[in-house]
């Protein structure tokens, strides 16, 4: 009996001690340096130099932040929703900034972020986060 008691307790124990995940963070958050885009109509690859180095910003308050050597600074806000990509008719996550005429779609791990133009003949863009 005190053997039964004690397996009782210690699951009990277990139980107790096992903590809920908090709700996943944002993927996006954070800035990411762009690396290069390929595609286009002639599927072309564009890579990242000095005088091309893009940086985009995904903040947790929603602001996005795209700045660009030789280019005026694009400071916006962005969401994600669930929508029909060109490429499935499956529902996945959308990137939708505010006051732009794009969404992308998007691929993420912890070091790299690829955005992929929802258009056709558009280009898959590749960044990698800065620490």
């Amino acid at each position: 009996m005190k053997k039964m008691l004690l397996l009782l307790a210690a699951a009990a124990a277990l139980v107790s001690c096992q903590t809920t995940d908090p709700a996943p963070s944002n993927p996006l958050l954070g800035k990411w340096q762009w690396v290069k885009s390929t595609g286009g109509i002639a599927g072309t690859t564009i890579l990242a130099d000095s005088s091309n180095a893009s940086v985009i910003q995904f903040g947790n308050d929603s602001s996005f932040v795209f700045s660009r050597t030789g280019f005026d600074t694009i400071t916006s806000t962005y969401s994600i929703s669930n929508g029909t990509s060109i490429t499935s008719t499956d529902l996945e996550p959308l990137i939708t900034v505010a006051n732009a005429s794009f969404k992308w779609s998007f691929a993420v791990t912890e070091s790299e972020l690829v955005l992929f133009d929802q258009v056709y003949d558009g280009y898959t863009h590749n960044y990698v986060r800065v620490p």
